[in-house]
């Protein structure tokens, strides 16, 4: 809905025929969760011509920011977005919750120096750098990053719920 709001606001049109194609949410004092998302990054885009036009957001509640950005990318194949309405974890709090259930609340509360973030990703695996050969897709899936004592990533799968 925010999302929705922000880029109504900025480009006077709602999202409505964009398609998402990444969305990372990021929780930075993770000691403890309950508080929500403390940022979101997305990106949709939307065939123009020739061209795509991929639309960045990035909102900050937790400092009260919101940042936008267009970029125009030469048509280079086949974009594939999310299926949301496929998924069965279709959110990055479900995704969290996975997470949290498969070993992400023992590494947090048995963590040395403390939890000081968590990262959760839903974007394609890409073979090449976003910005350089954008797009080029192989799956989707969610990824869920505890920065503990040490880097550690579960990924889920958004279609079986599944986490490994």
């Amino acid at each position: 809905m925010i999302a929705n709001a922000l880029h109504q606001f900025v480009w006077q049109e709602s999202l409505e025929g964009w398609q998402l194609i990444l969305a990372r949410h990021e929780i930075e004092q993770c000691h403890d969760i309950k508080g929500g998302f403390d940022s979101a990054l997305y990106y949709f885009y939307k065939p123009k011509e020739d061209d795509y036009v991929v639309r960045e957001l990035w909102i900050t509640p937790l400092y009260g920011e919101v940042s936008v950005n267009e970029n125009h990318y030469s048509y280079t194949g086949d974009w594939k977005s999310m299926e949301l309405e496929k998924m069965k974890v279709n959110s990055a709090d479900n995704a969290l919750l996975i997470a949290e259930q498969n070993g992400g609340a023992n590494a947090r509360a048995t963590s040395k120096e403390g939890c000081y973030r968590i990262s959760v990703y839903l974007e394609p695996d890409i073979k090449y750098n976003l910005l350089s050969h954008p797009f080029n897709l192989y799956d989707w899936g969610w990824e869920i990053c505890y920065y503990l004592d040490n880097y550690s990533c579960m990924k889920v799968d958004p279609y079986t719920s599944k986490g490994y």
